[in-house]
C-alpha cells in the first residue's frame, strides 16, 4: 500500500508510516527494518505527526473525516477530534508554545 506520511519519533529511534489501507507502522530508525503495526483502522491514513513532548503520540488525520491521538506504544487511542466536514489533510504540530493544528478539506482547527 501506498504510504502517505511517515514521522519520527521525539528520540529517533523509531519511524512511523501511515499508508493508505489505515494501517500505522513503526520500523527502526537505525536499520530501517520492520518492527510492528501499531493500528490498524479502516479508511486510509492522510497525514499524521507525532505529538511534541509525548515520545509516543501520533496524531492522524483519515479520509473518513476524523483524526485521533493514539499511544504508539499500545494502540490504544487517546483521544478523538471531531469529525470535519470532509477529511483531514494535514496536521502540525509545536512544543512551544503548545500548539496543534488540523487542516481538512473544508475547515480546520488550532488547538
Amino acid at each position: 500500500m501506498p504510504v502517505n506520511a511517515v514521522a519520527y519519533s521525539a528520540d529517533g529511534k523509531t519511524l512511523f508510516s501511515a499508508s493508505y489501507d489505515g494501517t500505522i507502522r513503526s520500523w527502526s530508525g537505525e536499520t530501517g527494518e520492520f518492527k510492528r503495526f501499531v493500528y490498524l483502522r479502516g479508511p486510509g491514513i492522510n497525514t499524521m505527526v507525532c505529538l511534541p513532548g509525548r515520545k509516543d503520540f501520533l496524531v492522524f488525520g483519515a479520509l473518513d473525516r476524523r483524526a485521533l491521538v493514539i499511544d504508539a506504544g499500545t494502540g490504544e487511542c487517546v483521544h478523538r477530534f471531531k469529525a470535519l466536514q470532509g477529511p483531514y489533510l494535514a496536521i502540525a504540530a509545536q512544543e512551544k508554545p503548545a500548539r496543534l493544528s488540523l487542516l481538512g478539506q473544508l475547515e480546520k482547527k488550532l488547538i
